[in-house]
């Protein structure tokens, strides 16, 4: 393909960043690396961008940290520099025989996309996973896939162009990194480019028991699936995903559990659209093992179950996670840093199995001072999550299940939620250790 340009900006030099530099060098077109968290000019790299110095560049590929919505963005644009996310620089580069398989939701993609990556590549098909999912979209350059199956946070779509869905899933939404996108509607109207440039040849896949799908005036073909609803191509049936009137995939008999029913509901409706022969899918659910930090159980000590739901970034998430622990007593640590999200009002809601709450984080104080609103919940309240493992002897008793399903970011005490996850998993494996070590 002929790329034309001369002269790029990259903004932002993580890993989208070093992906694309790596694929300038190959076309062999100039480029500058702006990064704000490096302090150098020269080498390649300036450390600020000023109207001057912008206008040397005819195109900028922007990372997903980094909003589109900046003053010296929107200024580029109005001088005619085109300005292009790297799922879209990556895009360019795809291969015209490669489909293109998008997920989107607040909560769900990663497990949906890795899922889909392993039913085509158990049954055969080449396959490549990317996008948030933690492998760039500009990997694609060079490469000739059946399928790539592509993780889209809001960042991502927020300014689509002729990104192109072959099938696109739009999960769920729910209100969360409102601290970017400033309003609900913003942040929705992102996930919604999902379904830009889809054409009548395309599919969407449609949860009519979600009413925003009533509003979305879809080009591509609808495939509708409920939780509820008979009326729908695709339905489930006590933990059975029904085709029509056709018992297709038994979840139940997977032992599968349902927090993870509408991502494995998507993942085999992609596949039968594909075409995948149903015993490879069925082979290939069986034999997939789900990703950790999503309400995974951890281990029983004196007569509690231990989850880790640090993935739980929002409170759909965690609403979710208490939603599918079938306990009566739950005891849920929440905290860490807050997306401008209404934690009162998740507290106010919360089924009341939750009987206690162990608020930690920066965002602790703001949690702590519900508890007017639930005089049935017992509250606690730490600075840290560490603070609160240290003192887990004064409020892990008395409760059948503690969850650590924080509904929020990490970045306040961890480098991701992972490490989060990781840490508590590690505390709780050393009272584990503990009780041993006494007998």
């Amino acid at each position: 393909m002929e790329f034309g340009y001369k002269n790029v900006l990259i903004w932002g030099y993580g890993i989208s960043g070093r992906a694309v530099e790596k694929v300038l060098i190959d076309l062999d077109v100039d480029y500058t690396i702006m990064d704000e968290g490096i302090r150098v000019d020269g080498g390649g790299f300036i450390s600020k961008v000023t109207k001057k110095n912008i206008a040397d560049y005819d195109l900028i590929v922007i990372s997903p940290g980094v909003s589109g919505d900046r003053k010296e963005l929107e200024y580029a644009r109005s001088i005619g520099i085109r300005v292009v996310t790297e799922v879209e620089f990556g895009y360019m580069f795809l291969s015209s025989k490669t489909k293109v398989i998008a997920v989107t939701g607040t909560n769900g993609k990663t497990t949906t996309v890795n899922l889909i990556y392993h039913i085509l590549h158990s049954a055969g098909y080449s396959v490549a996973e990317l996008g948030n999912i933690g492998k760039p979209m500009t990997e694609v350059y060079g490469e000739n896939y059946d399928y790539v199956v592509v993780e889209l946070s809001s960042f991502q779509l927020q300014y689509v162009e002729d990104f192109h869905a072959n099938i696109a899933i739009l999960l769920n939404v729910a209100p969360d990194h409102i601290d970017r996108h400033k309003t609900f509607e913003n942040y929705l109207n992102a996930k919604l480019n999902i379904f830009c440039n889809q054409t009548k040849k395309d599919y969407m896949l449609s949860n009519v028991d979600d009413e925003i799908f009533n509003d979305i005036d879809a080009c591509a073909r609808t495939v509708t699936y409920s939780f509820s609803q008979s009326k729908a191509r695709y339905t489930i049936n006590n933990g059975i995903i029904m085709k029509g009137k056709e018992e297709y995939v038994d979840l139940k008999k997977m032992s599968i559990a349902p927090v993870f029913y509408q991502d494995v509901m998507c993942a085999v409706i992609v596949a039968d659209i594909i075409k995948v022969d149903l015993s490879k899918i069925i082979e290939g659910v069986q034999s997939y093992t789900f990703l950790p930090h999503r309400c995974e159980y951890v281990t029983t000590l004196n007569d509690v179950d231990y989850y880790n739901d640090s993935k739980a970034t929002n409170i759909h998430a965690t609403q979710k996670c208490i939603k599918c622990l079938n306990y009566e007593r739950i005891t849920i640590l929440i905290g860490g840093k807050n997306k401008s999200l209404d934690l009162k009002e998740m507290i106010l809601n919360m089924d009341k199995k939750v009987h206690r709450i162990i608020a930690f984080g920066e965002c602790s104080r703001q949690i702590y001072s519900s508890k007017k609103l639930r005089p049935d919940v017992e509250f606690f309240r730490y600075r840290t999550l560490s603070d609160a493992m240290v003192n887990i002897s004064k409020w892990n008793t008395d409760t059948d299940c503690v969850v650590l399903s924080p509904a929020c970011a990490s970045f306040d005490e961890f480098t991701s939620y992972i490490a989060r996850g990781e840490y508590f998993r590690s505390e709780i494996g050393k009272l584990v250790n503990e009780k041993q070590v006494k007998g």
